[in-house]
């Protein structure tokens, strides 16, 4: 079997398994999980116009080289780009009336980051085969996680009503932007990205306990008549 469809298969299976994990979660709580594969589609989609925009800037930035040429491509094609499809696409999502939590916002952003890795991995598969083996491994966690902080902050929108999904935008732009800069350094700024994509899974961790925690607090103030 080709070294592109074990890749593919690893990437898959990953994604499927962490969805499969929401899912669970959200019908211990008594709900379909739905809009999850919803977001996980969503997510798959916004990939193309993506993958489309990057196609047709990258090659004009060819000129721009060393640090700054790297800082540009990771943090205002990749990061801005990435992230800001996929942050309108969560947003569009979102309006589902099944998103009912604080928390729901960190689900859906990991369910549609899973979709767009997933997505984005069939593009490379066209190129370069062992690029997509690291990529499945790295890749997928990157895209979920690093939505993560624009899901915490726009659940936090919706329902203490603040405009507070900005700074979880610009979050979620600069943790990918900083994944793919060192990644772009080479040599042993590669590990710091490594470092960073196991951070981000702690904090993006923190977060969701933080929101079970607020929607507890809320469902006590509810009970107790506050």
């Amino acid at each position: 079997m080709p070294l592109v469809v074990y890749a593919l298969l690893f990437s898959g299976i990953a994604s499927v398994a962490v969805l499969l994990v929401l899912v669970r979660d959200l019908r211990a709580s008594g709900r379909g999980g739905g809009l999850l594969f919803f977001s996980f589609a969503a997510g798959f989609c916004a990939a193309f116009p993506a993958w489309f925009l990057e196609k047709e800037i990258l090659p004009h930035t060819k000129w721009i080289t060393g640090i700054e040429g790297d800082a540009l491509r990771a943090f205002g094609i990749a990061g801005l780009i990435e992230e800001g499809i996929k942050t309108l696409a969560l947003v569009a999502v979102s309006r589902n009336k099944s998103f009912q939590k604080v928390s729901d916002g960190i689900c859906l952003a990991l369910a549609l980051g899973l979709g767009f890795a997933f997505s984005e991995n069939i593009f490379f598969s066209l190129e370069n085969p062992l690029t997509l083996l690291l990529r499945s491994i790295t890749s997928v966690p990157l895209h979920a996680l690093a939505l993560a902080p624009a899901g915490w902050t726009l659940g936090l929108s919706r329902f203490a009503y603040k405009p507070l999904l900005p700074p979880g935008f610009c979050a979620a732009v600069m943790l990918h932007g900083a994944y793919d800069f060192f990644l772009l350094r080479g040599d042993g700024a590669r590990y710091i990205s490594f470092a960073l994509l196991a951070l981000l899974f702690f904090a993006v961790l923190h977060l969701f306990r933080r929101a079970r925690r607020l929607e507890c607090l809320a469902g006590r103030r509810v009970e107790s008549g506050d």
